[in-house]
């Protein structure tokens, strides 16, 4: 199954008008004709991802505070051995970072996705972070251009692996 999450884009310049959405969007009549071609085509033409508007967005304060936290990440020795001790890496360098205000959830949270190779995955609100079982980490970017923040290996310098399929 495909799934496309259409919240993902955002119109560069768009008339709202009813005759302007009927006329480009394959919408007549309140139905959707999606079959028409006519809102796949303007998804795929007229539209910018999410992630290419919201880089542009991000204000100096939050540039910073992503660049402490990085420098902390760039700091954690030895390599975490499992999933929760990267977790707990993570957690120290946000702290050593002084970003107490910010937060992530347990590995265990409802919100949290389950890999068949035991990897886990959180979702926040512009960063993913994906746990390998041998402790390798990657914390993605989800509003960049650059998709990975941060990576690090795990126990004897095993390098993280993308999971290939979750258990949803």
């Amino acid at each position: 199954m495909i799934k496309i999450n259409l919240s993902s884009y955002i119109p560069d310049s768009m008339d709202y008008s009813s005759s302007s959405i009927e006329g480009n969007t394959g919408f007549t009549n309140g139905r959707n004709s999606a079959t028409d071609s006519g809102v796949l085509h303007l998804l795929s033409t007229k539209h910018k991802p999410l992630r290419e508007v919201c880089e542009v967005r991000r204000n100096s304060e939050i540039i910073e505070r992503l660049a402490r936290l990085r420098t902390e990440l760039g700091k954690i020795s030895p390599f975490p051995e499992t999933a929760r001790q990267a977790h707990a890496a993570i957690l120290a360098a946000m702290a050593r970072a002084d970003l107490g205000d910010w937060t992530i959830p347990d590995l265990d949270d409802t919100s949290s996705v389950s890999y068949r190779d035991g990897s886990i995955r959180i979702n926040l609100i512009a960063h993913a972070i994906t746990f390998n079982p041998w402790g390798a980490f990657r914390i993605s970017n989800l509003r960049s251009s650059v998709d990975t923040y941060f990576e690090l290996a795990g126990t004897n310098q095993r390098i993280f692996t993308v999971p290939s399929e979750s258990d949803e």
